[in-house]
């Protein structure tokens, strides 16, 4: 599972989840991720996270549901980074 940093990004960038439960499985775009919300959501987390998400990542399937999201910024934070 995900830590609260996680929900409390996913709320301030999908507008549907701002008063909602986040769930693994709740469909992000059914709760208001739109482009412009996904790159909003983008840069929280890369911020919140220090990480970069790679282009090869932002797909649809990436930001289909939180838990989808989440693997991906996990594996991320565990890859060590290369210069």
């Amino acid at each position: 599972m995900w830590d609260d940093r996680f929900a409390d990004v996913l709320r301030a960038a999908v507008p549907g989840l701002r008063d909602q439960p986040v769930t693994g499985e709740t469909c992000l775009r059914a709760a208001g991720l739109d482009s412009l919300a996904t790159i909003e959501l983008l840069l929280l987390l890369e911020d919140a996270y220090d990480v970069s998400l790679p282009d090869e990542l932002l797909t649809g399937a990436t930001f289909a549901t939180p838990a989808s999201l989440w693997r991906t910024l996990d594996e991320l934070r565990t890859v060590p980074a290369t210069s």
